[in-house]
């Protein structure tokens, strides 16, 4: 029997009891070791010793095996009796990684309608990366002879962050040019490294690929217009392994080159758009030497010249001055567009002066140009283009600025105002959609802004800047400052269509006022751009006028995120816990967790950082990180333990179901704790959420109850378990009778309502008594325990038990 399995693709091994263990040829090439040392390392395999372990009769398991450096998929099939025991064991590994790298061949073909180089690359390596399984990819383009990193990625942390400043000149001798990234370029074939141990060719990145655990790489030429353009480098863990899917890899250059081609026919095409979309008059399309291959009705009117005059001669038939044919020509031979007012020399020695601008394509250079002769101002015209957005046709910064200073020397004695405008997120809309829409959307929205401050007879200066824009009012009276409010308020959560997308513009604002605030342009740019800062901490779709105190307060807030942000990197967030304790019988019934960092044994109060971290994305990592903890803290207590829920978490689907998921594992034990704020922003998504918690067994708990202007509402609307009284109360109920009151009124309210009552900062004996009295349920304070670090609170929870 094993002489026939030995002739096809699997492996069999057979164990009969007192009888040596049999084994195929397959068997000892899929593990790539003899005999003696098979058994072992088969029996070690997890699956299989339960198996034995068990009543089962039959099983099959599929299973990534490591092996002399190579990862194998196996498939596993077992069968036994009370004397006999055989497993079939196939090889599929090529198998799987053939799909998986054609799976995302198919996902490549999908890449055919993206518009950016840059997004399609960028795509292509995270595509390569999510499909394939590899373990990194990154891609080089040919920038001026000079090989250069466009896009990389990696399935760790660091992200190949390493590679963004490498770079490989073409023309000279740096080792870096014998890698397969560079070879495949060079030679425009596909290159492999089988093994990064022994292959010379990648010295100058071995270290970096070993100590990454990249054992095997290839680089994979792309072309654009049949010539080669970059190369794609892939990364694997496994030595030999490309070789096996060289055909497909080939497939992944040709899909990238070819929707590369489409990138360039689509760019050629909408520049021709352009030129008639705007009324460029004047189109020429030559070669590179400047060898006239196209012309338009226009020209052959405008210059007096038939066609057959013109096609195949050189464009220096128009263009007589050297200086403007070397500006042009150093412009192409970047790939960069060219913009001047342009001399054209025609027929009978006659002139055309055009707003020209020259692009480069390909092999080709298209010239378009807007006949200006008849404008006597053609001079204030290029200094417009100079000073001049072309987008928006607003002041360049620069220009704003000179212009601004100038209004401010000529009327000292007035009050003016200066707003900078941010969009948020205006990024997303290139990435998401495209540059082309981007621009749309700047235009539309600038329309927007001339419409409305048209209406105003005040002297207003708009810049257009960076993702956003510079408004300068001139004389502003106190009145108007209220209307200035509302033009912001109604830009704040527009709506735009673009080419039948709906796009929602969020912003911010930021406001400085002359000469309160400063008395030269600089000083006032400098203010508002703080003012802005602070309107975007506070939210988007805020606006907000500079004062003083905003620079302590962004100083405050930058150590604070400066803190955050080496905390998380050092991992030093750690939790401390403050025992809640039975107000009859003084018995620790369960604790809150409270976060700290710990920085070179110094414990940081969460006051230096809290308020930052909640308004910061790190909020959602962190709070993670404090379930995760919780998680191993309640599999070694009875104890309920709650911790506080921020507003981001809680509108954060995986944070919720890992608190459902703990309160499964633990249940009763857990408790949340949410702010009013939290409570007060979406009724029937906190009604959901709670609901979810309460059939988990999860109690929930309102913090600082008192504080807030509805709170009595949320018990009505919510299924509440547990308040909070909040500490203020406290520090003054025993010399404030409005304040005992309230707290007397909460306690009995509870009791009546059936929901547990907590009251937090507990510091007297006196406070102690009165609360025991009044029929507080538990207490939280320095008065019995201080927030404590997790080895002291366990210590406390053992010197209970004995």
């Amino acid at each position: 029997m094993l002489n026939l399995i030995n002739n096809i693709d699997i492996a069999l091994i057979i164990k009969r009891n007192n009888f040596k263990t049999s084994f195929t040829q397959q068997i000892l090439n899929i593990f790539e070791c003899n005999e003696n040392e098979i058994e072992k390392k088969l029996f070690e395999i997890k699956e299989i010793k339960q198996f034995i372990a068990s009543n089962q009769t039959d099983i099959f398991f599929d299973k990534v095996l490591r092996i002399n450096e190579k990862n194998k998929k196996l498939e596993f099939i077992g069968y036994k009796d009370e004397d006999l025991l055989s497993i079939i064991i196939i090889d599929v590994t090529i198998i799987h990684h053939s799909y998986l790298i054609s799976k995302t061949l198919f996902k490549l073909n999908k890449l055919i309608h993206i518009k950016e180089e840059n997004e399609l690359f960028q795509k292509t390596v995270d595509l390569i990366l999510e499909s394939a399984n590899f373990d990194a990819t990154f891609i080089m383009i040919n920038k001026n002879n000079i090989l250069k990193p466009i896009a990389w990625g990696n399935t760790v942390e660091d992200n190949l962050n390493c590679i963004k400043n490498i770079q490989i000149p073409l023309n000279g001798k740096s080792p870096a040019l014998n890698t397969p990234v560079a070879q495949a370029f060079l030679r425009g074939e596909i290159v492999i490294n089988d093994n990064s141990k022994i292959n010379p060719n990648i010295e100058v990145l071995k270290d970096e690929m070993l100590k990454k655990d990249y054992l095997s790489s290839i680089g994979i030429p792309i072309f654009k217009n049949n010539k080669p353009y970059g190369a794609i480098c892939i990364c694997h863990n496994e030595i030999n392994f490309f070789s096996k899917f060289k055909e497909l890899f080939n497939e992944i250059s040709n899909i990238i080159s070819y929707v590369l081609d489409i990138i360039e026919e689509n760019k050629f095409t909408n520049i021709l758009k352009q030129a008639i979309d705007i009324s460029y008059e004047w189109i020429i399309i030559t070669d590179k030497k400047g060898i006239i291959l196209y012309i338009n009705d226009m020209v052959t009117e405008k210059s007096a010249y038939s066609k057959d005059e013109l096609i195949g001669k050189n464009t220096n038939i128009f263009l007589k001055n050297n200086k403007i044919y070397e500006s042009i020509e150093h412009k192409m031979k970047n790939n960069e567009i060219y913009e001047d007012i342009i001399n054209y020399k025609i027929k009978d020695n006659k002139q055309l002066f055009f707003l020209s601008k020259f692009i480069p394509y390909n092999n080709y250079v298209i010239y378009m140009g807007k006949d200006i002769t008849n404008e006597k101002k053609y001079k204030k015209l290029l200094n417009n283009m100079k000073n001049r957005d072309s987008l928006t046709g607003f002041l360049t910064k620069n220009a704003f600025i000179k212009e601004v200073q100038k209004t401010i020397t000529l009327s000292l004695n007035k009050k003016h105002l200066l707003i900078t405008t941010d969009i948020n997120n205006f990024s997303y809309f290139n990435i998401e959609y495209g540059k082309r829409i981007g621009d749309l959307l700047f235009v539309e929205i600038s329309k927007d802004i001339n419409k409305i401050l048209n209406k105003y007879e005040n002297n207003i200066i708009i810049a257009k800047n960076n993702d956003g824009f510079l408004v300068f009012v001139e004389d502003i009276q106190n009145e108007q400052l209220i209307e200035v409010n509302k033009i912001l308020e109604y830009f704040f959560n527009k709506t735009y269509i673009i080419d039948n997308l709906k796009l929602v513009i969020d912003y911010n604002a930021g406001i400085s006022i002359y000469p309160k605030d400063g008395k030269n342009i600089n000083k006032l740019l400098e203010l508002a751009n703080i003012a802005l800062k602070k309107a975007k901490l506070e939210g988007i779709n805020n606006y907000t006028f500079y004062n003083n105190e905003f620079l302590t307060q962004i100083k405050h807030q930058k150590n604070a995120i400066a803190l955050i942000e080496e905390a998380l990197k050092n991992d030093e967030f750690i939790l401390f816990y403050q025992p809640h304790i039975d107000a009859q019988s003084q018995k620790i019934i369960g604790a809150e967790s409270l976060l700290r960092i710990k920085k070179n044994n110094e414990i940081i109060s969460p006051y230096h950082f809290i308020e930052e971290l909640e308004k910061s994305n790190y909020i959602q990592q962190i709070d993670m990180d404090i379930l995760n903890k919780i998680d191993k803290k309640l599999s070694q207590t009875n104890l309920k333990i709650s911790f506080n829920l921020s507003l981001k978490s809680f509108n954060n689907e995986n944070i919720i179901n890992r608190i459902i998921e703990i309160a499964q594992k633990h249940p009763n034990k857990l408790e949340v704790e949410l702010l009013e704020r939290t409570l007060i922003n979406d009724s029937e998504y906190t009604k959901e959420i709670l609901n979810k918690f309460k059939q988990n067994t999860i109690l929930i708990a309102m913090d600082d109850f008192g504080t807030g202007y509805s709170s009595l509402s949320y018990l009505i609307k919510f299924p509440i378990d547990i308040l909070k009284i909040d500490i203020s109360f406290i520090q003054t109920m025993l010399t404030n009778k409005i304040s005992f009151e309230i707290v007397k009124t909460t306690i009995n309210l509870c009791k009546e309502l059936n929901i547990i009552s907590i009251v937090e900062g507990v510091e007297t004996k006196e406070q102690y008594l009165v609360l025991k009295t009044l029929g507080c349920d538990y207490i939280q304070g320095f008065y019995f325990y201080k927030p404590m670090n997790e080895q002291d609170f366990l210590k406390l929870l053992n010197s209970k038990i004995k």
